[in-house]
C-alpha cells in the first residue's frame, strides 16, 4: 500500500494495525498536511449494516472538537476502500511509551503521569456531553504529542485520545470475544466484562486501569483469558497501588481506588471530577514525591536492610553474591510474601503496614546505612546496582512476635451473564453438586446432584470427580473420577457452565465472601416462549435461538441471540452461518467461538432492513447453522422468520404539464414502496 492513493491521500508509512483496520501515516495531497488514514478491514466493508455503522459513529466523532480527542477531517467509501482520515499525532502512544520506559527500568515523573491522566479525563468528560462513549480506553489509543509551549502547570505533553465511538463492539457475554481482544481485556469494566449495560462510567473505569498501570508500572490484573478477566475486574479487588509502588500518595490511591469501584455508583459519576481530583492531587505533591519516582530508581516497600559501612556496600556492587538480586527482578512481591518476609527479616517484630500515610519511605545513603539485622538476606539494589534502603520502625525486643489471625480460603464462582460469587472454604471437606445439601450448590441439570469434591492439603485443596455424568475440567482435561488431583490457585475449575477459583485467605485484598446462594434450577438453556432449542447430529453441542418470529420495519434494526453449549468432553470451534437472507440484511459481529467442555456462549445477529433497500415486504424465512470445526456433520439447525413491514412510497411524473384543447398527457406513477400498492388516479380541471 505504501506510495499508492486513495482519493486524494497518498499512502506514506505505515503506523500499525487495530481492531477494524490498518493506520497509515498519508499526506492529504489537498491541503498540502499529514493525516492517519485509517483503511477498514474488507471483511467489514462488504458488510453494508457494519458498514453504516462506522460512517455513522464517524459522523458523531467528527463534531467532537477538543485538544484531547484527535480529530476525524474525512471518511468515504472510494473503490471498494472505506477509509477515515484524521488528525496525526507525531508522537508516541502511551503504551509504547510505557514500553520503552519499561526496557529502561524508568518511570515517567508522577506529575507528568497524573497531568496526562487529567487531559484524558477530560477529553472523556467533554465525549460524553457529546453523546459519545469511548468503550475500548487503553494505552494505544492515547498518543502522546509533544507540546512547544505547556501551559501553566501542565506537563509538556498532551495525551489525545483515538478511535472514539470506533471500536467493534462485541456484545454478549466476554468470554464469546475474539482472540483480537487480547490487548483490550486488561483494561475492561466489570460491566463489560458481564454483558451488562454501559455507560461513561465504564470508560472512567478503564482510565482508573490506565492510571493504575501509569503510577505503578504494572496493571492491576495480570489477565491472561477472557475468563480471567471475567473474575477479576467483575470479583477480585487489586492489589493496593502502595503493594506496587510505596511511595504513592494517598490522595493518588484513592483517585485510583474511586474509579475502579466495583460498582459504577462508587466511581466517579463524572470525568470532569476525576480531572479535578487528578489535577489538585498534582498541586500538593511534594518534593519526596516526585524523587521517589525520579528515572531508575525504584524504592521497596519500607524496604529491607544492607551491609554496615560504606566499603561493604563497594564491595557488595562489584562483587555481587549469588544472593543479591536487582530489585526489578524480585518486587514488587505479592502482599503475602512481603509481610512474611519483613517479618523473617525483624525477628518477629510486629510491622506496620500504614496505607493511608502520605510520607514516603526514606531514602538511606550508603554512610549512614542501618546494621544489618540478618546477613543472608539479599541485598536489594537498582538496575545500577546501588543499594536501596528505607528506614522501619523496630518494635522493642520485648514486644511479643505479631500472630497473624487466621483466614479462610474461599472459592470464586463465575458463570456466563451472571456476576461472580464467592463461598468460604471452612471446612476440609467440601462436596459440589445441584442437590441443595452440597456445601457449594451449582443449581443446573448440567450439574449432577452430587458432582465434585473439594479436600484440603496441606498445601493448598484437591478436587475429586465423584463420577459425574458431565465431567470436571482442567481447561480441556477432564478429570479421571474417585482420583484427587490438586487443584493450584492458578487453575480453573469448569463444572458444567460454570468457572471455580480457589484464592488463598493471604491473596492481596481478597474479596469478602458471599452468602452460599445460587439461582434457581435452570436447564441447559432457559427458553423463553419465543425461543427455539435445537441439538447437534450426537449432542456433542446445543444451540437456543431467540426470537425465532420477528418483525422487523425498514430502517430499523434488530438482534436475534444464538446461545452455544458445549456438552461434549472436549474443547471445540464452532461456526455460526444465516442462510436464506439478503447480505445485506445480516450483519455478524462475530461468526465462530471455542469453548472449552461445559462452557457457553452468546453470539449475537443483527438484523437491519436499510430504508432504501429493495428487500420486500413480508416473511421471509432463514436458517441459522451452526456446526463443529473438528467433523462439519456435527450440526445444529434452526429455521427462523422475519417479517418486513411494508412501507408506501410513491411518486409521479407527469408531461406536458400544460395540456390544451382536449390533448392528452402521460403519467408515470413509481412504486417506491416495498410491496405491492393499490393506486387511484383522478384528474381535475
Amino acid at each position: 500500500m505504501i506510495g499508492q492513493k486513495i482519493d486524494h491521500y497518498r499512502i506514506d508509512t505505515l503506523l500499525g494495525k487495530g481492531g477494524i483496520g490498518t493506520v497509515y501515516q498519508a499526506k492529504d495531497l489537498n491541503l498540502a498536511r499529514p493525516v492517519a488514514l485509517k483503511l477498514i478491514y474488507p471483511q467489514f466493508v462488504n458488510q453494508r449494516n457494519y458498514h453504516e455503522h462506522i460512517l455513522q459513529q464517524a459522523r458523531k466523532a467528527a463534531r467532537l472538537t477538543h485538544p484531547s480527542i484527535a480529530t476525524i477531517y474525512n471518511f468515504d467509501h472510494v473503490n471498494g476502500s472505506l477509509y477515515l482520515a484524521m488528525e496525526f499525532v507525531s508522537g508516541n502512544s502511551l503504551a509504547s511509551t510505557l514500553g520503552e520506559l519499561r526496557k529502561r527500568d524508568m518511570h515517567l515523573r508522577l506529575d507528568e503521569a497524573l497531568l496526562l491522566a487529567a487531559q484524558v479525563a477530560d477529553a472523556l468528560s467533554y465525549a460524553h456531553q457529546h453523546g459519545m462513549l469511548h468503550r475500548n480506553l487503553k494505552p494505544s489509543n492515547i498518543l502522546l504529542k509533544q507540546l512547544e509551549t505547556a501551559a501553566a502547570k501542565e506537563a509538556g505533553l498532551r495525551a489525545v485520545v483515538t478511535d472514539f465511538g470506533m471500536t467493534r463492539l462485541i456484545r454478549g457475554d466476554v468470554k464469546s470475544a475474539p482472540v483480537a481482544l487480547a490487548d483490550t481485556l486488561p483494561y475492561m469494566s466489570p460491566e463489560q466484562c458481564i454483558g451488562s449495560p454501559v455507560d461513561g462510567r465504564s470508560d472512567i473505569y478503564s482510565l482508573g486501569v490506565v492510571l493504575y498501570q501509569l503510577t505503578t508500572g504494572v496493571l492491576p490484573f495480570n489477565i491472561t483469558s477472557t475468563t480471567e478477566a471475567m473474575v477479576m475486574h467483575a470479583l477480585e479487588t487489586p492489589p493496593s497501588p502502595r503493594i506496587r509502588q510505596p511511595a504513592l500518595p494517598k490522595s493518588v490511591v484513592a483517585i485510583i481506588i474511586k474509579a475502579m469501584a466495583k460498582q459504577q455508583s462508587d466511581r466517579y459519576q463524572d470525568a470532569e471530577q476525576m480531572a479535578d481530583d487528578l489535577r489538585t492531587a498534582v498541586s500538593n505533591l511534594s518534593d519526596a514525591n516526585l524523587q521517589a519516582f525520579a528515572p531508575g530508581t525504584f524504592i521497596p516497600y519500607k524496604a529491607l536492610t544492607a551491609s554496615t559501612n560504606e566499603a561493604e556496600f563497594a564491595q557488595s556492587n562489584q562483587q555481587r553474591s549469588p544472593n543479591v538480586r536487582p530489585i526489578d527482578s524480585w518486587l514488587p512481591l505479592p502482599e503475602d510474601e512481603l509481610v512474611v518476609l519483613l517479618q523473617e527479616e525483624l525477628d518477629g517484630a510486629v510491622l506496620e503496614l500504614d496505607s493511608e500515610a502520605d510520607e514516603p519511605p526514606v531514602i538511606v545513603t550508603p554512610a549512614a546505612a542501618v546494621p544489618v539485622l540478618n546477613q543472608n538476606r539479599p541485598a536489594v539494589v537498582d538496575s545500577q546496582n546501588t543499594p536501596v534502603i528505607a528506614q522501619m520502625p523496630r518494635t522493642p525486643p520485648s514486644a511479643p512476635p505479631a500472630k497473624i489471625s487466621p483466614l479462610t480460603d474461599q472459592v470464586i464462582i463465575s458463570r456466563p451473564g451472571r456476576a461472580p460469587r464467592a463461598v468460604k472454604l471452612d471446612k476440609d471437606r467440601l462436596k459440589i453438586g445441584r442437590s441443595q445439601d452440597n456445601d457449594i450448590v451449582l443449581s443446573t441439570n448440567d450439574v449432577s446432584r452430587y458432582h465434585a469434591r473439594l479436600e484440603q492439603t496441606p498445601t493448598g485443596w484437591q478436587v475429586v470427580d465423584i463420577n459425574s455424568s458431565g465431567g470436571t475440567y482442567w481447561g480441556d482435561h477432564k478429570l479421571v473420577p474417585n482420583v484427587p488431583e490438586a487443584w493450584n490457585a492458578s487453575q480453573s475449575l469448569r463444572i458444567g457452565p460454570y468457572t471455580l477459583r480457589w484464592q488463598h485467605s493471604r491473596s492481596p485484598r481478597p474479596f469478602r465472601a458471599d452468602e452460599k446462594q445460587e439461582d434457581a434450577l435452570t436447564q441447559l438453556h432457559q427458553i423463553p416462549i419465543t425461543g427455539t432449542l435445537a441439538s447437534s447430529r450426537t449432542s456433542q453441542f446445543s444451540m437456543m435461538v431467540n426470537p425465532t418470529v420477528l418483525d422487523l420495519e425498514p430502517g430499523n434494526q434488530t438482534t436475534v441471540q444464538v446461545e452455544l453449549f458445549n456438552q461434549g468432553t472436549t474443547g471445540e470451534q464452532y461456526t455460526l452461518r444465516v442462510v436464506d437472507l439478503p447480505d445485506e440484511m445480516v450483519l455478524l459481529s462475530q461468526n465462530t467461538v471455542h469453548l472449552a467442555p461445559g462452557s457457553r456462549a452468546r453470539l449475537p445477529i443483527s438484523l437491519h432492513v436499510p430504508t432504501e433497500s429493495r428487500i420486500k415486504a413480508g416473511h421471509h424465512p432463514y436458517q441459522i447453522i451452526v456446526r463443529t470445526e473438528s467433523d462439519p456433520a456435527e450440526t445444529a439447525v434452526v429455521s427462523a422468520r422475519v417479517t418486513v413491514a411494508p412501507t408506501a412510497q410513491f411518486s409521479i411524473e407527469v408531461w406536458p404539464l400544460e395540456v390544451k384543447n382536449n390533448g392528452q398527457c402521460q403519467v408515470l406513477v413509481r412504486n417506491n414502496g416495498n410491496g405491492t400498492s393499490r393506486m387511484s388516479l383522478v384528474g381535475q380541471s
